[in-house]
């Protein structure tokens, strides 16, 4: 199992999430608390999520992923 990182990157309209490792129930509160705070700050009107270094992703994982397309 694979400690996973996020990196959230915005350019004002256009914000970037940059997720690694594995997605899981375990890492799923850390990443969502990220994701929700750079969305509080950066107030963008799109969100693109890289995906291409998630080598392990469950159900909690897919959550999360719809949960913040809810909050855009």
């Amino acid at each position: 199992m694979k400690t996973a990182g996020v990196k959230c990157e915005s350019d004002g309209k256009v914000m970037t999430v940059t997720i690694d490792g594995d997605i899981d129930h375990h890492s799923a509160k850390y990443i969502r608390e990220q994701i929700d705070k750079a969305i509080f700050y950066c107030r963008p009107k799109e969100m693109i999520m890289e995906l291409g270094e998630v080598s392990f992703m469950d159900s909690s994982g897919l959550g999360l992923i719809l949960g913040r397309f809810t909050k855009m």
